[in-house]
Parts: structure tokens; sequence; C-alpha cells
């Protein structure tokens, strides 16, 4: 299993299309797609081996840029998965939220406050039009 999600981006600037990664890449996670008007350097990151870095090394014009981050769904079992995707998080606090809340409501927490400050900015209002509370 990869832990690893790995990304590698071709510079089209710098980048002569002389093909040395594509030849020299020993898991054969590079190829050449030519187009009409021009071709590009495509990369397949379920081949890639996370600590290879010869497609980097071997560009002489320093055009690959390669970038990786662990990936924490790897970590999971797939039933565990659908969980974490499909679970949301409250939007004042970023607290964990049960399922069943949809993504950006609030957690109780936050949602006494929010209550609780808007009342008190009701009364303020009220108390500046000069109204009166009964207790």
């Amino acid at each position: 299993m990869n832990f690893f999600q790995t990304k590698l981006s071709v510079d089209i600037n710098k980048c002569n299309l002389c093909q040395a990664c594509v030849l020299l890449c020993p898991h054969h996670c590079l190829a050449i797609k030519e187009d009409k008007n021009a071709g590009q350097i495509t990369f397949s990151d379920k081949k890639c081996n996370p600590s290879c870095t010869k497609c980097r090394e071997i560009c002489k014009l320093s055009a690959i840029e390669i970038t990786r981050k662990i990936s924490v769904l790897a970590f999971f079992k797939p039933w565990q998965k659908k969980w974490l995707v499909a679970h949301s998080l409250c939007e004042n606090c970023g607290v964990s939220l049960s399922s069943w809340h949809k993504q950006g409501e609030l957690c109780i927490s936050c949602r006494k406050k929010r209550t609780a400050g808007q009342l008190v900015e009701e009364s303020k209002v009220l108390n500046s039009r000069g109204a009166v509370f009964i207790s």
C-alpha cells in the first residue's frame, strides 16, 4: 500500500521534450503525449516509487518538480474512508460533527455561543430603543 501521494509537474516553459526523463525512468511513470501542435510529458503516480527522483536529477533544464504528501486515507480501511469523506466539521471551530450534520453547520458549543451573543445584541438594540424588560 502506498502511503504517499506523488505529484510531478513539468514546467512547459523550460522543458524541450528531450525525453531523457521518459527514457531513464526505472518505473516507467513518464510518457510523451503528442498533440498536433505540441507534446507534453504525462505522469502516472500509481507506478512511481516515492523515494525515486531520477527524472528530476536527469533533467538538465530543471523543468521537473516533484512534491509528495502523506495520504491520510491510506491508513484507513475502505469502510472507514467512506465515513471520513462524508464527515463534516464545525464551520466555526473545526470540531468533528456527527455524520448526519451538513457541511457548514455549527457544533452545539458554537451554536450556544452564537445564540447567547445574538440575544445580548438584541437586548442592546431593544435597550437603546427604550424597551422595558419584565422579569
